[in-house]
């Protein structure tokens, strides 16, 4: 029972993960999306520096050729069926369905740019890692600290503290999984507050673990 609503948050992350990209994939045009990313691009610049924002392209850009690379190149046709016979009668659906080539074509478009801006707010968060590993130990250390001093003092360890501070926890990351994939401008500041409050939580759910008799 506890395994499974351990598991629960993480499976509700990846449908709602799911059916956002998707969602925006299928309903978003690709101006909109370059748009976006360009603002929020402006936005890295703004508050943490030119250099930074050259250092998440250069790796987004990494990921990006990796991952769509043969997507970028290949065209339309180069989706349909190996099978002279079978591909023969998608293109000649095609040729007759102009509406749906132009959709598609539209859609594999905005797959790019959208995948790009993801990319580029996952390379944000990597680069925020480093800085943020001081602040997550300390909070660590002091979590663990606090719990020694309870321990020899007979403070008290709250149970439902630690509940909410490990459910905050989960929420976080949750909430922050999404936020890559939310296709509307998100500031860059977001993260890191993000990461500070998941900290927060982590030194909370510590220093109140239960004493063990």
């Amino acid at each position: 029972m506890a395994s499974s609503e351990r598991e629960w948050p993480l499976g509700v992350a990846i449908l709602l993960v799911c059916l956002l990209f998707f969602l925006s994939l299928a309903t978003i045009s690709k101006e909109t999306v370059r748009k976006s990313s360009a603002v929020e691009g402006q936005w890295i610049e703004e508050q943490f520096g030119h250099s930074t924002l050259t250092r998440i392209n250069a790796i987004a850009d990494g990921w990006y050729l990796k991952s769509f690379d043969r997507l970028d190149k290949n065209s339309l046709r180069d989706w349909m069926s190996e099978d002279p016979a079978q591909r023969k009668r998608e293109e000649r659906l095609a040729e007759q369905n102009n509406v749906v080539l132009t959709w598609a074509k539209e859609r594999k478009l905005t797959l790019l740019e959208l995948g790009f801006w993801v990319l580029r707010r996952i390379a944000l968060f990597k680069v925020l890692i480093p800085l943020w590993l001081p602040l997550g130990l300390l909070a660590v250390f002091h979590g663990w600290n606090e719990r020694a001093i309870k321990q020899t003092d007979f403070g008290y360890t709250s149970p439902v503290v630690n509940h909410w501070a490990r459910s905050g926890m989960t929420l976080i990351t949750v909430v922050t999984i999404l936020l890559f994939f939310a296709p509307v401008t998100i500031p860059p500041a977001v993260f890191p507050m993000l990461m500070a409050f998941w900290s927060i939580g982590a030194m909370l759910a510590i220093a109140n673990i239960q004493k063990r008799i």
